[in-house]
Formats: structure tokens, C-alpha cells, sequence
């Protein structure tokens, strides 16, 4: 029997930093830095509230207790990614504990979720075996990061898998990490197989880098028993390149990090009332907005899936319901040509420039026919990155030529279906930029002239 185990680090999405004002966003190495996060004797944690807040959401969110009395503690190691040679963590009273998460129909357990600073960022000058020295990027040191700590819920890669990917939709949809930070998203791998002591991977990022690192372990821990012999227990390293794991050291038991009480930071008290107003800002989670919006506006699962993707993106469709009634081509436009919008150009609606009342004005002109459809997706390619609907109107002099390539194809007998046809060659032609009601007059004035 396999066992697996998840520590997810989740760098939350503030703008500065757990114990200092340094930003979180930086290009180049060591220059978001400070006295705090380097660690200089004489400096004093400054705790970030925010922090707090998304800590606190994330726990509600996995179904988590949360503690109204916590406080934080050091852990205490010597390696040269803490400048301090201690982490600010929490280890007696975590901020959440005792929840759980679901995937299909097996339901996770959530042992604990505790908020910590990031340590700097090694960087090998080659493979880790390899390499003459490192070098240390300390703009990740002090980044606020929860850390997700689950039972050994999972027997397989697909299962890790399946949990993170929708707890990562979940963390983007209520804003508490930013998927595109470098390093937003890590876990330590904890893999056990029957027979054998539980063997620790740290630092695996990227879900398929993650289920590569799992399947290496269960073959070669199945491998070592087959052969008779011991799996000890230890942390090990996974090279991407070659997709195994190395080992790294023996395992640290919680003696060995020698946690003590950290005195610079007070212990901080959070009233119920606290945790209900956070409760109410977390709301309705994807799946459950998914589920309704199916029922209350009767529009498929695929689009309702996209549409949840982004609570932004779930808000505007609710707001352009209120003014159209036609649910089911609301949810066209936003579900699938603005949502594939959007990814073309790599952004969420959060970071478009389209607001949510020039978005209802456009669907108010399409189901007006005041832009038709094919002029309408092409439109809105440019508009979530310009935030206007720019109609250029081609000339009546270039309209005029690129009808008459078309002249032998109009005859006095052209029903409607071929008139709409040519009409469509033409928009395509001029991209769209003409009015289509304008060109089946012109059509019909040369049916006309020819049935004479």
C-alpha cells in the first residue's frame, strides 16, 4: 500500500513582505532587501496584517478550524538560504487545523495550515551534485507563504495531481496567490510504501514535475524491497532533468530544528467577528457557483466551468444577466469568446482593460444588431487589451471592389442563403468592417440590375 503526503507552500499574494515593507515583486537579484530579511542582529519583525487576512481565508476555505489565539515560533537550522539561521514559522499553534478538501469522491484531510516566511533562493551553478558553489537571492527571503500540511491521504501521482489543480483554481479564484510569481506554488512530497519508512522529496514545483517525482519514488522504493532491502528514512532532492530523486540528508525529526517561542512577535488574538467577516468575503467557492449558475440560469456545465474560472469573470456574468435575459448567449460571449480572449493574450479580466458596464454596453449592441456577430469576435480580440470597441468602417470605394470579385456569383435567382453567404466572404474579406444590412442592399441592388 502506497501512502502520500503533501507540504504545499503557497506564496500569498501580498504586496509586501511577511515581517518587513519590501515588495514582493522583484527582477533583479538582492535588490528587494533590507535589514529584516537579511537578518542583521538588531532587527525586529514587522507583521504583515494582510497576511493575516488571506492566511486566515485559505484555512476557511479547506474547511479548517481557526484559532482565535496563535502566535509564532523559530525554527531554528543552519543553511545558507536563512541569513538568520532560523525561520519565523508557526509550529505549537498553527492559524487552521482539522479541515479537509474533496476531490471526486474521495475527500482529503487537511492536518494543519501555518503561515511562515519564505527562505532566499538558492541558485546551483550547475546540477546539484555538480555544482562549485551557489549563489543567494534573498528578494524571495520574507516572502508571507502558508503552508498546506496534509494526512497521507493520497495512493497515487494522478490523485496529487487532481488535489492541486483545483486547489489552485481555488486560490486564484478568491486572489490569495499569484500564479505567475516565480516559485508561487512548492511542495515537499512525503511517499511511504508498505514495508519501508517514509521518504521526504523538498521542493518540487509544477504539477507534472511533481507527479514525475512520486512515480521515481514508488519504483525505486518498490524496487529496494524487492531486492531486500531497507528504505531508511530520508529527504531527497528531485533533478528535473533526469527525473530521479538524489538523496540530500537523513531526516530532521522536530527535535532536531530545536523550535522555541518567537519573542519579537507578539501572540495575536483574532475575535469571531474577525473570522465571520473573512468567512463572508470568501463566499461562494467555484464549485458551488458552478452548480448554481447551471441551475438558477440554466446554461451548460462547460460554460459555467469557464465562466468560474475567474470570480471576475463569475461577477460580470451576473451582472450582465441582470440587464439581458438571454442567459445562454451571455454566457457564449463571456464563457467562451471573452474567456479565450483573455488567454490569448495571458491575462485575467482582473487585468484587462474592459469594465464590467462597457461589457454590457458591446453585448447590448450585438443583441441589437448594431455590430453582428462575426464583426463582434473580431472586435473583441483587441478589446480586453485596449478596453474600447474601435469599429473601423472600411471605405465604400474598397466595399465597392471587393464586391465586384464576387458580381458573377450574384444572379436574379440568389436566395436568401446564398446572399448571406457572399456576405460573409466579403466581411472576411475586409475584416469584417462593413455593415452587413449595407452590403445585402448593394447585393440586392445588383440582383436587380441584373434581372433586368
Amino acid at each position: 500500500m502506497t501512502k502520500i503526503g503533501l507540504e504545499i507552500h503557497v506564496a500569498l499574494n501580498t504586496k509586501t513582505k511577511l515581517f518587513c515593507k519590501d515588495s514582493t515583486e522583484s527582477n533583479s537579484p538582492n535588490t528587494s532587501v533590507c535589514p529584516i530579511c537579511l537578518g542583521y542582529p538588531g532587527s525586529k519583525p514587522q507583521l504583515n496584517k494582510k497576511a493575516i487576512d488571506l492566511a486566515i481565508k485559505a484555512a476557511l476555505m479547506l474547511n479548517c478550524k481557526v484559532r482565535t489565539k496563535f502566535w509564532f515560533d523559530r525554527k531554528i537550522y543552519f543553511y545558507p538560504d536563512l541569513a538568520k539561521n532560523f525561520q519565523i514559522t508557526q509550529h505549537e499553534a498553527t492559524i487552521g487545523y482539522d479541515g479537509h478538501f474533496s476531490i471526486r469522491n474521495k475527500e482529503i484531510r487537511i492536518r494543519e495550515i501555518h503561515l511562515e516566511e519564505d527562505p532566499a533562493k538558492i541558485v546551483y551553478t550547475g546540477s546539484i551534485e555538480n555544482s562549485k558553489y551557489v549563489l543567494l537571492d534573498y528578494n524571495r527571503s520574507g516572502v508571507p507563504l502558508i503552508e498546506i500540511v496534509t494526512e497521507p491521504d493520497f495512493s497515487n501521482s494522478n490523485e496529487v495531481a487532481i488535489f492541486l489543480r483545483k486547489l489552485i483554481r481555488y486560490l486564484e479564484y478568491l486572489d490569495l496567490f499569484n500564479s505567475s510569481r516565480e516559485g508561487a506554488i512548492r511542495c515537499d512530497v512525503n511517499v511511504s510504501i508498505e514495508g519501508g519508512e517514509r521518504v521526504e522529496v523538498k521542493n518540487v514545483s509544477g504539477i507534472e514535475n511533481i507527479k514525475r517525482a512520486i512515480d521515481y519514488e514508488i519504483l525505486r522504493q518498490t524496487t529496494l524491497l524487492n531486492k531486500g532491502e531497507k528504505i531508511k528514512r530520508e529527504t531527497r532532492h528531485f533533478d528535473e532533468t533526469l527525473g530521479i530523486t538524489i538523496g540530500l540528508r537523513s531526516k530532521e525529526t522536530e527535535e532536531d530544528y530545536g523550535y522555541i517561542y518567537e519573542p519579537d512577535i507578539p501572540i495575536i488574538k483574532i475575535n469571531e467577528e474577525k473570522i465571520e467577516k473573512l468567512k463572508n468575503e470568501v463566499g461562494e467557492l467555484p464549485d458551488q457557483r458552478k452548480e448554481r449558475l447551471v441551475l438558477q440560469y440554466k446554461i451548460n456545465n462547460e460554460l459555467a466551468t469557464a465562466i468560474v474560472s475567474e470570480r471576475d469573470l463569475a461577477d460580470l456574468f451576473e451582472y450582465c444577466c441582470k440587464e439581458i435575459n438571454d442567459y445562454q448567449f451571455v454566457a457564449k460571449w463571456i464563457g467562451n469568446y471573452l474567456k479565450k480572449s483573455l488567454n490569448w493574450n495571458n491575462i485575467k479580466f482582473s487585468q484587462s482593460k474592459v469594465t464590467k458596464e462597457k461589457f454590457l454596453e458591446f453585448l447590448k449592441d450585438i443583441k441589437n444588431n448594431k455590430i453582428n456577430e462575426r464583426e463582434a469576435k473580431e472586435l473583441i480580440k483587441t478589446f480586453v487589451d485596449s478596453g474600447e470597441i474601435v469599429r473601423v468602417e472600411s471605405s465604400k470605394e474598397d466595399i465597392q471592389k471587393v464586391i465586384s470579385e464576387f458580381y458573377d456569383e450574384i444572379s436574379p435567382s440568389l436566395n436568401e442563403k446564398g446572399i448571406n453567404h457572399i456576405i460573409g466572404k466579403i466581411l472576411k474579406k475586409i475584416n469584417y468592417k462593413a455593415d452587413p444590412k449595407e452590403l445585402k442592399k448593394l447585393i440586392e441592388k445588383i440582383k436587380e440590375e441584373k434581372s433586368k
